[in-house]
């Protein structure tokens, strides 16, 4: 399989002070493909009262636990990892939309 989009992980640090943004870091923009996510992991997901937004494909190699990604523009927060079922190279990424 040919990644042929880029997804940007990152992590965001509580800021110190008055500052209310807050800080990102570990950012990191690596190479993914979205896959169609499935009847059972939607029916999972919203019994727990989640929405899975986008399932994404990427390296195992290159995630390194960030809890947030933006992709086209859009902020994500990752909700859940998995093992890609075809390969143990590759991790499965559970997006959920952020405002």
């Amino acid at each position: 399989m040919a990644m042929t989009k880029k997804i940007t992980l990152y992590d965001e640090k509580k800021p110190l002070g008055s500052k209310t943004t807050p800080d990102i870091v570990n950012r990191k923009t690596i190479w993914c493909e979205e896959e169609e996510v499935s009847v059972k992991n939607t029916f999972a997901a919203m019994s727990a009262n989640i929405t899975i937004s986008k399932q994404v494909v990427v390296w195992k190699k290159e995630y390194e636990g960030q809890a947030y990604a933006t992709m086209q523009g859009r902020k994500y927060k990752i909700i859940s990892v998995h093992t890609s079922h075809n390969s143990a190279f590759k991790l499965l990424l559970f997006l959920e939309r952020r405002n």
